[in-house]
């Protein structure tokens, strides 16, 4: 039922892609990089290219600064990127999809900038920008995929040995 896991992930990251704002102004969080981090490591190419599709409609959809179709294909590319490295970050099986979500972030966060750089008339952007960008703000991201993808999913591995079952999980 990896499915039913995908939607419910993806309903999480929207959630927050639509009130991360309202609660956490000063953090600007990209959630869908979790998700993807998590599509790249359970599914092959085709499915990771159509899931990034999707999160950067939506992105595209709830973002004024760029044109309609910037995200979209920020995010595409970004997967497609991404997922051919993956082998290098699939090593340490506890981190691996808070390592990856950090690497997305930042592989976002750098083509983002370059994106609204040349777009924009003004040059507002400076390299201290992009520093936070890329690596404070992704350290957010990644800690939001170890804390809602990595410790549940071993939290219930462990209560499962100990022969503690949850019949709302039991699809999962």
């Amino acid at each position: 039922m990896r499915v039913k896991t995908h939607w419910i992930l993806f309903s999480l990251c929207l959630f927050l892609t639509l009130f991360s704002p309202a609660f956490l102004p000063a953090i600007r969080l990209i959630p869908f990089t979790a998700f993807l981090a998590y599509i790249m490591t359970k599914n092959d190419l085709k499915a990771a290219i159509c899931y990034g599709f999707l999160c950067g409609l939506i992105m595209d959809f709830f973002s004024s600064d760029l044109r309609l179709g910037c995200y979209s294909l920020i995010y595409i590319l970004a997967t497609i990127f991404i997922y051919g490295q993956k082998w290098l970050i699939l090593h340490d099986k506890l981190f691996s999809i808070a390592l990856h979500t950090f690497v997305l972030s930042i592989f976002l966060s750098i083509a983002t900038w370059a994106v609204k750089s040349l777009v924009s008339p003004k040059g507002l952007f400076s390299f201290i920008d992009l520093l936070k960008e890329t690596l404070v703000l992704s350290m957010f991201d990644a800690l939001f995929a170890f804390i809602c993808i990595t410790a549940p999913e071993k939290l219930y591995k462990i209560l499962r040995k100990k022969g503690i079952h949850f019949k709302f999980l039991k699809g999962l």
